[in-house]
């Protein structure tokens, strides 16, 4: 059952697991394949968990550090702070 769900691309398993590929790569300093995964990953979350998700965030938090690691500060600063913003909107200031 849980081989099934993983040959199932968009499944919650593969996607969790996707996840933690992408944050293999990003720890491989494999900036650029780390950006495509977390890019794949993200929209999936959206739909299955919901943009305010805790799982989701983790998701655009990482794709912002992937973009400061990149030398993209403009691109890491709008993540990052869409993250921060969500936070504070569902958390509380």
């Amino acid at each position: 059952a849980v081989q099934q769900r993983m040959s199932e691309p968009d499944s919650p398993v593969a996607v969790d697991t996707a996840h933690i590929f992408g944050n293999v790569l990003y720890y491989q300093k494999k900036y650029a394949e780390a950006e495509m995964v977390y890019r794949e990953v993200l929209p999936k979350q959206r739909e299955q968990l919901g943009t305010e998700h805790p799982d989701t965030l983790a998701t655009l938090s990482c794709l912002g550090n992937v973009f400061m690691s990149q030398g993209k500060l403009d691109d890491a600063l709008t993540t990052l702070q869409d993250v921060l913003r969500i936070q504070l909107r569902v958390l509380g200031a």
